[in-house]
């Protein structure tokens, strides 16, 4: 079982923190300091045993009240008053001698109560149904975060609640009063956001293994982590494992580096500390923990680019071998750029998607309905990432220029459809 006191000394701890509006995160009081990693040890292990208890019991917090020699009488004292002013206000409403505002003022209260009591009820079930939603906690959460979770879920939490009129209340560790609906998990782990991250890994891989440019695959990837970042449960993947990586590990190395890290106590304070870092300063480490992943996908798009590269055929045409019609595919797509380019004719991807050489040299895409694809043109590099040619076999095709430009909006392929088709056999 977890030891109270240290969970007591978390809260300690915080409350010095907290006066040092949490950007100043390196002074935790002497003695505290060192027992930070069996704090957080602590409170690690009570989290562990609380799970455990709610996937049992059915005991509920009503009756965890009444069971409690101390919140039992302060339940029932908070109840009795209620009770006898509601009754003392219904012998004044329905009085023969109480003028009009009296007994209106009257009735009034007593609706107030009712109101009371069907908010003290509500904060009751929500702190039930908290305890025993099922949850898998992130790392980003430290010591304040677990102590929170560890103060609401425990028992002892009925012989610190507060009556008023509007809830039931507790006091957190910042000393305010909040009340029991008002409870804010944890963070929880970002499964889905773990899912994106290794599928935009495979991205990478795939993009250097296909021939793609780094800089057109860059972007895409770029674009996906920005997402995960704008995420309120981002801080999971820069604690968590995302596979066999975790970011805060490898982050420690480089904000403490003199810091005895393979000591645990050590460790464990100085993580603390970053965690205090990010919440303080979360944009710096957001554009940090994207500009290491970015890094680490361009590794990853290297690695099987080179492999690619190897395992080439001895013509050291494509990386690995293509079929008759990939290779008829390829031909066509790169025939059709050459005639757009003499004639402005249409190009053909071989996803059946049309495309138009602009005035600047660059392609407008339209789909196999006509339909405007991309707000923007594309480079003649960027179609042939979408049309999927290897490196190695676009040496022959030439920088565009065309005196004819696509202007937007949609693009009527009919007139010329049959006349620019390659795979039509009248051309």
């Amino acid at each position: 079982m977890a030891n109270q006191a240290l969970i007591n000394a978390a809260q300690r701890m915080y409350s010095v923190k907290a006066a040092k509006a949490q950007k100043d995160i390196t002074p935790i009081i002497s003695g505290a300091t060192m027992a930070t990693g069996a704090v957080i040890k602590a409170l690690d292990q009570k989290q562990k045993d609380q799970k455990e208890k709610a996937a049992k019991k059915t005991e509920s917090f009503k009756e965890i009240i009444l069971k409690s020699d101390k919140a039992r009488p302060e339940l029932t004292n908070a109840l009795e008053e209620l009770q006898e002013e509601y009754y003392q206000n219904l012998k004044t409403s329905g009085g023969l001698f109480r003028s009009k505002e009296k007994k209106s003022a009257a009735t009034e209260r007593n609706n107030q109560i009712s109101m009371t009591l069907k908010a003290w009820e509500e904060d009751l079930t929500a702190r039930d149904l908290n305890v025993k939603q099922p949850s898998s906690t992130s790392d980003f959460n430290g010591v304040v975060e677990k102590g929170e979770d560890v103060s609401y879920k425990d028992d002892t939490l009925a012989d610190n609640l507060i009556y008023k009129e509007d809830g039931i209340y507790t006091t957190n560790f910042k000393g305010e009063e909040v009340r029991l609906r008002d409870y804010k998990p944890p963070t929880q782990k970002f499964t889905e956001g773990f899912g994106k991250m290794i599928d935009a890994r495979k991205d990478a891989i795939s993009a250097g293994s296909t021939g793609l440019t780094w800089d057109f695959t860059k972007d895409r990837l770029a674009i996906q982590v920005d997402a995960l970042m704008e995420d309120d449960n981002y801080g999971s993947l820069l604690f968590d494992n995302v596979g066999s990586f975790n970011w805060a590990t490898e982050q420690l190395k480089q904000e403490f580096p003199d810091a005895n890290l393979d000591d645990p106590n050590v460790a464990a304070e100085k993580r603390e500390e970053l965690r205090m870092m990010v919440k303080a300063n979360p944009d710096k480490y957001k554009q940090e923990f994207k500009d290491d992943v970015i890094r680490a996908y361009e590794n990853d798009y290297n690695d099987a680019a080179k492999r690619s590269t190897t395992t080439s055929t001895s013509s050291g045409r494509t990386p690995t071998p293509l079929s008759e019609s990939r290779i008829v595919q390829i031909d066509i797509f790169k025939n059709s750029v050459k005639k757009s380019a003499e004639s402005g004719s249409d190009i053909i991807f071989p996803n059946g998607e049309i495309g138009k050489i602009t005035a600047g040299g660059n392609i407008q895409l339209y789909s196999s309905k006509g339909e405007k694809l991309e707000m923007k043109p594309i480079s003649l590099d960027q179609a042939m990432d979408r049309a999927k040619i290897p490196l190695d076999m676009r040496g022959d095709v030439k920088p565009l220029k065309s005196t004819i430009s696509t202007r937007g909006g949609a693009y009527n392929p009919k007139s010329s459809k049959e006349k620019n088709d390659p795979f039509n056999p009248n051309n």
